[in-house]
């Protein structure tokens, strides 16, 4: 089993994220970060730029709460979707 969480560093992913890390470790599981890539809009080239940002955008971020997770001593693992977040 998995703790899973949808993390983008807006400040309640970051409150959300100390929270899953703390249940993690309560429960010896590994955490999951997810993070949904799609950018608006038709399919183009512009949405091709758009999403090469946004996915760019969203493995930073999840770098670093793969950071924050390990420093608790939490096994963390990240992916990067192609769907909206919602």
């Amino acid at each position: 089993m998995s703790v899973v969480l949808g993390y983008d560093e807006s400040p309640g992913a970051a409150r959300a994220l100390r929270v899953a890390i703390d249940v993690a470790a309560a429960f010896d599981e590994r955490l999951v970060l997810v993070y949904g890539a799609a950018p608006p809009g038709p399919v183009g080239e512009e949405y091709r730029a758009h999403y090469e940002a946004i996915a760019q955008a969203g493995r930073a971020g999840l770098e670093h709460g793969v950071a924050s997770a390990e420093a608790a001593g939490v096994s963390a693992t990240v992916e990067v979707i192609d769907l909206s977040p919602a």
